[in-house]
């Protein structure tokens, strides 16, 4: 599976294939983590299958998210 990023809504899923419009590769993009939305770190939390609280802070997730990428 690959991740996919919507262009419009920044939304990233897990998908075998593309799904066209505006969907992109997450790996072809250069993504600035500081610029990450909530909602774009909770998924990306979500799909490396890492807890983190509901009521998480962004710089919360933000570290989670740093430190489990490597």
């Amino acid at each position: 599976m690959a991740l996919y990023r919507d262009t419009k809504t920044g939304v990233i899923i897990s998908a075998e294939s593309i799904l066209g419009g505006d969907w992109v590769p997450v790996e072809k993009q250069v993504i600035e983590e500081e610029h990450l939305t909530v909602v774009e770190l909770k998924s990306s939390l979500d799909e490396l299958g890492i807890h983190y609280e509901k009521n998480a802070k962004k710089s919360e997730l933000l570290s989670l998210y740093k430190s489990h990428k490597g």
